[in-house]
């Protein structure tokens, strides 16, 4: 692939709760794709290892063009495999394994009409099948994620429309059908997770309106009630991770104006106003990643007119600017992940353009890096843990396994991970280290400090 680079160093000096200064240096390199004109005006991106072959892929929504299929080689450099669906218009898309036969597929959200949801099955080795189905509501993007405990990823679509939502079950083969109508599940992004500290994933909502925000309670059955009323003046795309570092999930929610909001849960789904984030543009997209690794959430931001940006938590919901990029105006979709097996979180950034092609964006930063770098962007918050703590992965582990082990090598917690956002109890365990595990892949686990 052809490649535009750019490099560019920004380095902001944050203050230390102890009144000195340090200099906090968040270097990427950027490289612009050169796109057939069938393969431009991106929309949704999702990263996964659709050929299986241990680097991150790319699926991208091409506005008016379908679903496009990029196969990196390794250092973070994609190739266009394959176009799919070509005469549909998507917005969001989501890889997970939906058929349950180990490989990554792919969930294609229509773009604001009652077209058909599309489903690609991969075969393994980074082709698909497509399939399809009418989820008969306007949408814009919806949240993944096993809503019913039978180990197979459903759909929440909002309607971006403003009637009502759905909840649409999995039968294990990536056939999909409508379980729930839901009144008031209007919005324009959702994501999944346990909210209420029940072990079940819920629901946060959030539309590109005054309407802002609402929450739906998960019964356990993948059957959704609205709690309370609608909150917020204006809401937009949603990211759910503990950001106070209580243990409980917290929601960022970029909006159309030129802010970001950041509402506070109180553990059991009641959210009241944290902080609000200065941005300057329309944010449309967001994405949560202990980049500096101190243990707080710091937030990745793409905009509808300004370039991606980068902010760090300094762990009291003080958010300080650690990289501008230079070019990438105009994106509507984003997703990170480490896309040159460094260990460090790069960012893939769709680009809105109708003539060029998206941005990669290649971490070189002397932040962020752990002595156990996870590579498929599994975290755990907050680390040390009092009760309980925060599980939040990719989507393409949703369904993975866990297991807590202690230092005698004694398994002590167990399960499936059902969302990006998973809430672990820890009960009554004794205070010390445990090693948690999600997967097989030895560079998926963490140590966890427990008291």
């Amino acid at each position: 692939m052809e490649k535009i680079i750019y490099t560019f160093l920004l380095v902001v000096l944050s203050l230390l709760s102890s009144g000195g200064t340090f200099a906090q240096e968040c270097t990427f390199t950027s490289f612009q794709q050169i796109e057939p004109p069938t393969s431009a005006a991106t929309f949704g991106v999702a990263l996964a290892d659709f050929d299986n072959d241990g680097d991150l892929d790319c699926a991208a929504i091409s506005a008016y063009f379908g679903i496009d299929i990029y196969l990196n080689d390794g250092t973070g450099t994609f190739s266009l495999k394959a176009q799919y669906a070509t005469e549909d218009s998507f917005y969001g898309v989501h890889a997970a394994d939906v058929d349950g036969d180990g490989d990554f597929d792919i969930i294609a959200i229509p773009f604001y009409s009652s077209t058909a949801t599309t489903i690609l099955k991969n075969n393994g080795s980074g082709s698909f099948t497509v399939s399809n189905f009418s989820s008969n509501i306007s949408t814009y993007n919806a949240a993944v994620g096993d809503i019913d405990g039978d180990n197979d990823i459903d759909i929440f679509l909002p309607n971006s429309g403003g009637g009502n939502g759905v909840v649409l079950k999995n039968n294990g083969t990536g056939t999909y059908a409508l379980s729930q109508s839901l009144p008031g599940a209007r919005g324009h992004d959702a994501d999944l997770g346990d909210l209420d500290g029940d072990g079940h994933p819920d629901a946060f909502v959030s539309e590109s309106s005054a309407y802002g925000n609402t929450v739906f309670l998960n019964d356990g059955n993948g059957t959704f009630t609205q709690l309370g009323t609608n909150f917020g003046t204006q809401g937009g795309v949603i990211a759910l991770a503990d950001l106070d570092g209580d243990g409980d999930l917290d929601a960022w929610v970029g909006n159309s104006g030129n802010t970001a909001e950041i509402w506070l849960n109180d553990s059991h789904a009641g959210f009241t106003p944290g902080a609000t984030i200065q941005t300057g543009s329309y944010c449309k997209a967001v994405n949560l990643y202990d980049v500096d690794d101190d243990g707080d959430m710091d937030v990745f931001l793409g905009f509808y007119s300004s370039n991606p940006q980068l902010f760090v938590n300094d762990g009291g919901l003080n958010f300080s600017l650690c990289f501008q990029a230079t070019v990438g105006a105009s994106c509507h979709g984003q997703a990170i992940g480490d896309l040159n097996n460094d260990g460090l979180i790069d960012i893939y950034s769709g680009y809105f353009s109708n003539e060029d092609g998206d941005y990669v964006f290649i971490n070189s930063s002397t932040i962020g890096i752990s002595e156990n770098p996870v590579k498929n962007s599994m975290e755990i918050h907050p680390n040390p843990a009092p009760g309980f703590t925060t599980i939040k992965i990719c989507e393409d582990l949703i369904g993975s396994d866990y297991c807590l082990i202690n230092q005698i090598g004694v398994v002590v917690r167990s399960g499936k991970v059902n969302s990006c956002n998973y809430r672990l109890d820890l009960g009554n365990l004794p205070k010390g280290i445990y090693l948690l595990k999600i997967g097989e892949k030895p560079d998926q686990s963490v140590k966890l400090i427990v008291g």
